[in-house]
């Protein structure tokens, strides 16, 4: 229901749904498949159109050189109109991004952001009242 909300949101230029569509691809989401190609498509549109967070998510993948060409210049660019934007991770990102040896994201650092974005969905469906988020974010939370 969401993915189809989102997509017609979205096909009226909306940059929240376009956002929101495109980590749902990212991730393979709400009935969608994981689709990089579409997932950075409508995040290149919200990015576009003044999105910081996805502005921030577009410049992960172009850091990390994931489902687009690598190019360290454009992932600063975007990180810094994300920053203007008020994404609360672009200046930790773009400072990591910057002290690289090779320009890229490690793995553990690109997974660690996309593992900070799963979560904060999971846990806004979760408090929404989602009983598969709530039981998701709280197996995420158990002791071990």
């Amino acid at each position: 229901q969401a993915a189809y909300w989102f997509r017609r949101s979205a096909a009226q230029n909306f940059p929240p749904a376009q956002y929101r569509l495109g980590e749902m691809y990212y991730f393979g989401t709400g009935g969608l498949v994981r689709d990089l190609s579409k997932a950075v498509n409508w995040l290149q549109k919200a990015a576009q159109e003044g999105d910081a967070d996805a502005q921030m998510d577009l410049a992960m993948l172009i850091g990390s050189g994931e489902g687009v060409a690598h190019d360290v210049q454009l992932a600063a660019d975007w990180m810094r109109k994300a920053e203007v934007g008020l994404n609360d991770s672009a200046t930790e990102y773009l400072a990591l991004l910057k002290a690289s040896a090779d320009g890229k994201f490690t793995a553990a650092q690109r997974q660690q952001y996309w593992d900070q974005q799963r979560d904060f969905w999971i846990r806004e469906a979760a408090t929404l009242g989602v009983r598969e988020a709530q039981e998701l974010w709280g197996r995420s939370k158990a002791p071990e």
